[in-house]
């Protein structure tokens, strides 16, 4: 038998985590970077060793994030 147990948040939790989504998806984009979505709404961003926090700003993280992708070479791939 199987048990599976899913996270109940409230409706404030999850609206609050909810606002990170649009930053967690540049960060899927954005290669050297790891991250996570701490309880109860904390986006941790990790890039060169340093970690990086945010709380209770999604722009102010995806600010963060642009200013990231400026300087994280991209590789472009050309198909002939």
């Amino acid at each position: 038998m199987r048990f599976a147990v899913f996270p109940h948040y409230t409706a404030k939790v999850a609206r609050a985590r909810a606002a990170f989504s649009e930053a967690r998806k540049l960060l899927r984009e954005v290669e050297g970077v790891r991250y996570s979505l701490l309880f109860p709404a904390r986006l941790r961003i990790t890039y060169n060793g340093t970690q990086h926090l945010f709380t209770s700003s999604p722009v102010e993280a995806k600010g963060f994030i642009s200013s990231l992708a400026k300087y994280i070479p991209v590789m472009v791939v050309h198909f002939c």
